[in-house]
């Protein structure tokens, strides 16, 4: 039994993976011997973990342990296209997909002499994604002040050489109570055999718009990547 998930790999995938394997385990019918989970960017698949049933059961039951799981587990990059001759079920529901939430923001500077040592803001943020289909999503954010004195930081000095960096910070803090602080399009997905790439335009963030590109190729058979933006 193969399963697909959206999106690129994270940093806790493989207990994802454990997650996604014992639910689908209870109601797999007894011909399953190996749950695999693959993870697309797009229409492009790009890493498989297959795991075998038995050990997941053990596992599940107390008669194994999950480092016994992984250590018969398969991991593979770029793998091979599913036979065609197979039942394929797609979950209607997936697309769109809407969420939204809520989180407070810290915006400080730290030491400087003009302005004070400590200054800080304190924001909430209004978030929301739209995935409409796999590797194209939608995403921003509306920003409202609560309090804070980062407003007092000084003006970028006119006498200085040094290239002007974001020298218009104070006006876009004291005219940005409420603000957009980002709110872009992106696409990921595979363009390739070991290629992948990625598009976003919009309002990266505060005070940076424009248009990215990101392009990423894995080394065959090696850890090796290279990247270009």
């Amino acid at each position: 039994m193969t399963l697909w998930l959206d999106d690129a790999p994270t940093d806790r995938e493989m207990q994802l993976v454990g997650q996604v394997a014992r639910q689908v385990s209870g109601f797999a019918g007894a011909q399953v011997e190996a749950i695999a989970v693959r993870r697309s960017l797009g229409s492009h698949d790009i890493l498989e973990t297959r795991i075998l049933r038995r050990d997941l059961v053990n596992a599940l039951e107390g008669r194994g342990s999950p480092e016994e799981l992984w250590i018969t587990a398969k991991v593979k990059m770029e793998p091979d296209s599913v036979a065609a001759d197979g039942t394929f079920i797609a979950n209607d529901n997936a697309y769109p997909a809407f969420q939204w939430g809520v989180a407070p923001v810290v915006i400080q500077q730290v030491g400087d002499s003009k302005s004070g040592a400590w200054l800080a803001d304190l924001n909430v943020d209004l978030l929301a994604s739209l995935d409409l289909m796999p590797g194209l999503q939608l995403s921003g954010a509306v920003r409202r002040f609560i309090g804070g004195n980062l407003d007092q930081i000084g003006k970028a000095s006119e006498a200085s050489d040094l290239p002007v960096v974001r020298s218009d910070i104070r006006d876009f803090i004291k005219e940005g109570r409420t603000a957009i602080p980002y709110l872009q399009a992106d696409w990921r997905g595979g363009l390739g055999e070991n290629l992948y790439g990625r598009l976003s335009a919009g309002i990266f963030e505060q005070m940076f718009g424009g248009l990215s590109l990101e392009m990423l190729y894995r080394t065959p058979d090696t850890a090796g990547l290279w990247a270009a933006n």
